[in-house]
């Protein structure tokens, strides 16, 4: 199964020390080219804590990115680009923590969600 990953499903296992790369036991990471482009802007817009963590995720995803698959949603919202790619893919889950990004996919993907804040789990 491959399992796309949204920005701020990253951020929040990062900021809760959850290691998302867990997701692998389920499948193959696929990660958003705009999400990158997300936390590129978040680290030069933001201050402070905000900052720290987007730098830390593109430092995440810059050492690790043997462990992804880069694909491109071809829209600047990454949700709608989500919405768009999970309608033409099967065998395929979402890995977010957004209500409404959920709601308009479980139609058509598995949600894989944080537990808690502590452990990924099917929500």
């Amino acid at each position: 199964m491959d399992i796309l990953i949204d920005t701020n499903f990253i951020k929040t296992c990062v900021k809760e020390k959850v290691d998302f790369f867990e997701l692998e036991k389920y499948g193959r990471i696929l990660l958003p080219e705009e999400v990158i482009e997300e936390f590129k802007k978040l680290s030069e817009k933001s201050k402070g804590k905000e900052k720290y963590f987007a730098e830390l995720c593109l430092d995440l995803i810059e050492s690790n990115k043997n462990r992804f698959k880069f694909v491109e949603l071809g829209e600047n919202y990454v949700d709608k680009g989500i919405i768009d790619f999970v309608d033409k893919k099967k065998n395929i889950a979402v890995a977010t923590l957004d209500k409404e990004l959920k709601r308009k996919v479980k139609d058509n993907a598995k949600i894989l969600t944080l537990k808690a804040r502590k452990r990924i789990d099917f929500g």
